[in-house]
């Protein structure tokens, strides 16, 4: 199974290294672009090629808050897995000065639409440019990796494993999940239950919000039927209804909506700089591969994630590889970063509220309540609440 799957991505991989230029990559400290370098740096060392990497890291003033299983400083992984594969030539960017505020207008100028990813907007473009000043043509990227290569939802699979009643492997499993993880079985179990009744639907979460605390105005959604339509797609409050992870994977992969986002961001981006940006993670060779296998492929005796943590055995350092208890948080320093641009950004947002064209469409009223409760500036509950 592992050499299998090894062949398969080997070949999507390095038919994405062609190019007459350098090849760079993003890599940050997890599975997904760790796995897409391992398989690039040999190929480009027996062409007698280096492989260019970028990752993103905060802000040197940052003070990391996230908690003891997340980090927001993923370097000494990143710095594992280059040493350990080899033939790397790596860039570490904390992109000084830079914030998703200060590049709002750049991002309007390259997409001419809106866009969301605001949090990761200042390092994307950060690592084109840098891409692009160092002579590379093709930026390799593992973006899509959580729904193919990398995928194995281990509660999940154990909430599918207690409604067929197949106790004793599950008992197993969760043994030996709780000591890779370095969680108590009693939280394991009761994870597990949580999880299965949201399978059934009685924990999916409201379909409507509570109107008077959400920025689009109230009178517009009850209107429209915004949140009746969202539902209607499989949508809710806080993203996805979908609670069976087999479905849920499934759609993602074949949403047309989600491909056409990135693809257009892709495009333009490499409009504007010259460089490509190719996911070998979302190759159609590598998805059909990885949808062909049983979920027991991707969740086995206590390992998440395990099809690709088997496969790059040899391939990334077990310091990454069998990182069960650590997770990097992308852009986490964002707020921070906005610290200096906070009262013109407060400014917009008066702005904002004093405009007749947003008025039927946006809750003035709870904007105005935001910014009058931030007016000191991000603090550190602001943080957790965005984040």
């Amino acid at each position: 199974m592992e050499e299998a799957f090894r062949d398969v991505f080997r070949e999507a991989v390095v038919c994405r290294t062609r190019t007459c230029r350098k090849v760079g990559s993003m890599l940050s400290g997890g599975l997904d672009s760790g796995s897409v370098v391992s398989f690039a740096a040999p190929e480009l060392r027996r062409r007698n090629e280096q492989l260019y990497t970028y990752s993103s890291v905060p802000d040197p003033t940052f003070r990391d808050w996230s908690s003891s299983r997340r980090v927001a400083d993923e370097t000494p992984y990143i710095r594992m897995t280059a040493e350990f594969v080899g033939n790397i030539r790596e860039r570490y960017l904390d992109f000084a000065g830079l914030s998703p505020y200060s590049v709002i207008d750049d991002w309007l100028d390259i997409l001419e639409t809106p866009y969301k990813f605001f949090e990761n907007s200042f390092w994307v473009k950060g690592i084109y440019d840098q891409a692009r000043r160092d002579g590379a043509g093709v930026l390799l990227s593992g973006a899509r990796g959580n729904f193919t290569i990398s995928w194995g939802p281990a509660l999940e699979y154990y909430a599918l494993l207690l409604r067929r009643l197949r106790l004793v492997r599950l008992y197993r499993e969760i043994r030996r999940h709780g000591m890779y993880k370095g969680v108590r079985r009693s939280r394991l179990i009761a994870l597990v239950g949580r999880q299965a009744l949201s399978m059934l639907g009685f924990a999916a979460g409201p379909a409507e919000p509570d109107m008077p605390n959400m920025i689009l105005r109230p009178e517009f959604a009850r209107k429209y039927d915004a949140f009746g339509r969202l539902a209607r797609h499989g949508m809710g409050v806080r993203g996805t209804r979908i609670t069976d992870p087999v479905e849920l994977r499934r759609e993602r992969l074949h949403s047309a909506a989600a491909a056409n986002k990135s693809g257009a961001v892709m495009t333009k981006l490499s409009l504007r700089y010259g460089v490509q940006e190719r996911d070998p993670t979302f190759d159609p060779r590598v998805i059909r591969f990885c949808l062909s296998l049983p979920f027991e492929q991707y969740v086995r005796q206590g390992m998440d994630r395990a099809l690709i943590r088997r496969a790059t055995k040899g391939y990334l350092p077990d310091g990454v590889r069998l990182n069960y208890r650590v997770r990097g948080i992308q852009g986490t320093d964002w707020v921070h970063r906005m610290a200096p641009h906070w009262p013109a950004f407060l400014n917009e947002i008066a702005q904002m509220c004093r405009s007749e064209a947003s008025a039927p469409y946006l809750h003035h009223d709870h904007l105005r309540a935001l910014g009058e409760r931030y007016a000191a500036g991000p603090d550190r509950n602001l943080r957790a609440i965005l984040n």
